[in-house]
């Protein structure tokens, strides 16, 4: 997936490391698996034909999000926490330009959480 490929190059230059992507858990898949600094990050990219209106994520994919959060975190020593990004694409006013907005902590953590 080109939109995949695009904003790992993109975290990759601002000095992110890619662990891995399509990254399997018992819970969910993750799109990208990443390290900022000591934060253990994983990035949820959706792909959009346009600008979205709505809720990005439903609240079945931001538990499973979670609940992989929570599988990595203990089983990846070494870093400070994890945290959920989710970074999205789609067509800029003018075409072929594509946009890509970036929301950190997109996923927030529960009382128990993290």
């Amino acid at each position: 997936r080109w939109a995949e490929r695009w904003v790992r190059f993109i975290l990759r230059l601002r000095g992110w490391r890619i662990l891995g992507s399509n990254v399997r858990t018992p819970y969910c898949e993750i799109d990208l698996l990443a390290v900022e600094g000591k934060t253990l990050v994983l990035v949820e990219v959706k792909f959009r034909r346009q600008r979205p209106q709505s809720r990005p994520l439903s609240h079945p994919q931001t538990d499973r999000l979670r609940r992989g959060a929570l599988w990595l975190n203990a089983r990846r020593s070494g870093h400070d926490g994890v945290r959920i990004d989710l970074v999205e694409v789609y067509p800029a006013d003018r075409w072929p330009i594509w946009r890509i907005e970036h929301l950190r902590a997109a996923v927030l953590d529960g009382p128990d959480l993290f």
